[in-house]
C-alpha cells in the first residue's frame, strides 16, 4: 500500500506539469521591458517547442510586432521573410526581418494598420512564413485587446 501511494506521489507532478505549463503559455500577459515600457506576449505549442508573439512600442505611432517561431536552426543574419497572418478569413502578408539579438522576425506596423486591428478583434490568429519554413502557429487573441492597449499606453 505504501509503495502505491509513493508511486502516485512521485508520478503526479510529471503528469500535471505539461498541462499547467500549456495553460499559462496560451494567455496574453504584459510586463515591463526594463525601459518603463510595456510588452504584451503570448506563446503557443508544446513545452520545449513553443513559438512566441510579442508586441511592444516600435517608434512614433508604431508597434513592434515580434514573431519568434520554434525552429531547429537560426536564419541567416539580415534575412527577411514574408509572414502570413490569418484571422477571421483574412490574410495579411508582412515582410519581417530576422533580428539576431533576440531571434525574432520583426515588423513595425503603424498602430492603425489592419494587422494590428486583427490582433485586437479576431478570436485567434495564425502566423507562418510564406515559404513554409516557420510555423504555422496559432495564437489565441482572447485578452489581446487589453494587452495591446497597455502597450500603447506605455509608448512615448
Amino acid at each position: 500500500m505504501n509503495r502505491r501511494i509513493c508511486a502516485v506521489a512521485l508520478l503526479t507532478p510529471i503528469f500535471l506539469t505539461p498541462v499547467h505549463a500549456e495553460q499559462s503559455c496560451n494567455r496574453w500577459s504584459t510586463g515591463d521591458t526594463g525601459t518603463g515600457q510595456t510588452m504584451a506576449s503570448i506563446c503557443t505549442g508544446p513545452a520545449g517547442k513553443q513559438s512566441e508573439l510579442e508586441i511592444m512600442c516600435g517608434g512614433t505611432d508604431k508597434l513592434s510586432l515580434r514573431y519568434l517561431p520554434f525552429r531547429e536552426q537560426e536564419p541567416e543574419p539580415n534575412s527577411s521573410f514574408k509572414v502570413n497572418w490569418t484571422a477571421s478569413g483574412e490574410t495579411i502578408s508582412l515582410s519581417m526581418d530576422y533580428e539576431a539579438d533576440d531571434g525574432a522576425l520583426a515588423a513595425y506596423p503603424a498602430i492603425s494598420d489592419r494587422v494590428v486591428e486583427l490582433l485586437k478583434t479576431a478570436g485567434s490568429i495564425r502566423a507562418g512564413s510564406a515559404d513554409g519554413q516557420y510555423g504555422p502557429d496559432e495564437f489565441t487573441l482572447a485578452g489581446s485587446s487589453k494587452a495591446i492597449a497597455a502597450v500603447r499606453k506605455s509608448c512615448p
